[in-house]
């Protein structure tokens, strides 16, 4: 059995993979940023229809320095839920770190409460966008209401190269929001402690010079409100216990067809990866039990869309069903949750004609995509 996959690589992706090779030939380290509660930090200084509105923007002063740049920073409103007010744009809890308060109205079962921020870093010389080499976004302190409450908080982090989280951790990670969200258990952690890791999301960046996060609170079997504190460091300062570090893989599409004479096409897509050693395809049958199809070999590292497929010849049942297993350098592995199944029962039945996409005779030495009909007048497309 022979499996066949494309990469499909265009012209901005090969250059965002040089780019990435000659940065690891050079990397530099973390660049240390404080957001300070003195005086001139936290400031408002415009956009939406005053502080605390969507698209208000607030700015701080040397934030850090890289090299002989001095950074500034401006933190917007990018978008608001469930009735949500921000209390403060940063608390004092913690003098270096970004500690924005939330409080929403009496939520119920399912609904949530909160913002989202845009922060960006400048070139204080020219006030022009700076981009950072390297960067890790700390989420402390996610946690719930305590015994018998509905609350929950939540932080999502938006397009992170990787994450980390500490084993066992309090929190649950799903993908959404166009990036990684982690949500709290009912669990209460009074105050706000660096060391209590079980409660810490880390998110790293490579090259940016803007990032996006969402805060948020969510009830769970109940209702909440409340006036909830986050704190974000983006110094690097949390050493985790036994970390799980873990480099998502952006599945953006996972399909497959019937294509006739009991072949079964799987295609998917990624939008970006990181540390991808390779792709395991898995088929399912009835009683779940699992066997390999093919492993494809992955494109490690990438910054666009990829396109791969592969072919199963051996299904012979009505309906078979997939799933799809990655597997990074390490050796560590995700097993998507996406299944799909395809009714293979066109491989069953009799072609009585080929034609083209016009609908027109053709004969077996034909190149391209070709329409088969069957004896039922049913039709399947596939390439010839």
């Amino acid at each position: 059995m022979k499996s066949r996959h494309n990469i499909s690589l265009n012209h901005s992706s090969i250059i965002c993979l040089l780019f990435f090779i000659i940065f690891h030939l050079d990397v530099k380290s973390q660049v240390v940023l404080n957001f300070s509660n003195s005086s001139g930090n936290g400031v408002y200084i415009g956009g939406g229809t005053g502080a605390g509105t969507v698209g208000a923007i607030y700015k701080w002063l040397n934030v850090g320095t890289d090299g002989s740049v001095t950074i500034d920073a401006t933190i917007e409103i990018v978008s608001r839920f469930g009735n949500a007010t921000l209390t403060s744009i940063d608390g004092s809890s913690s003098p270096s770190d970004w500690e924005p308060q939330i409080s929403g109205p009496l939520t119920t079962s399912g609904n949530s409460y909160g913002f989202e921020f845009k922060i960006s870093f400048f070139n204080q010389a020219n006030a022009l966008p700076y981009t950072l080499p390297s960067l890790v976004a700390q989420a402390i302190d996610i946690d719930g209401g305590g015994s018998g409450s509905a609350l929950r908080e939540f932080s999502t982090f938006k397009s992170p190269m990787s994450y980390t989280l500490e084993s066992p951790t309090n929190l649950t990670v799903t993908n959404e929001l166009g990036g990684y969200k982690f949500r709290s258990g009912q669990s209460l952690f009074n105050g706000i402690s660096i060391s209590a890791t079980e409660f810490i999301a880390s998110s790293s960046y490579m090259n940016v010079n803007s990032i996006n996060v969402v805060c948020g609170v969510e009830a769970e079997g109940g209702s909440c409100s409340g006036n909830r504190l986050f704190s974000f460091n983006f110094r690097n300062v949390v050493s985790f216990s036994d970390p799980i570090n873990t480099l998502p893989i952006e599945l953006t599409e996972f399909k497959g067809s019937s294509i006739g004479y009991g072949r079964i096409l799987i295609e998917w897509v990624t939008a970006s990866e990181s540390n991808n050693d390779y792709f395991t395809l898995e088929r399912l049958d009835e009683n779940k039990n699992v066997e390999v199809i093919s492993t494809i070999k992955a494109m490690g590292t990438s910054f666009s869309s990829i396109i791969y497929n592969t072919y199963d010849y051996t299904a012979n049942k009505n309906i078979v069903y997939y799933r799809l297993k990655q597997t990074d350098f390490n050796g560590k592995f995700e097993l998507f949750e996406k299944m799909i199944g395809i009714d293979n029962r066109l491989s069953n039945k009799k072609v009585i004609k080929t034609t083209n996409l016009l609908g027109q005779d053709i004969d077996e030495n034909y190149k391209g995509m070709v329409i088969d009909v069957y004896e039922d007048n049913t039709t399947s497309k596939r390439l010839q």
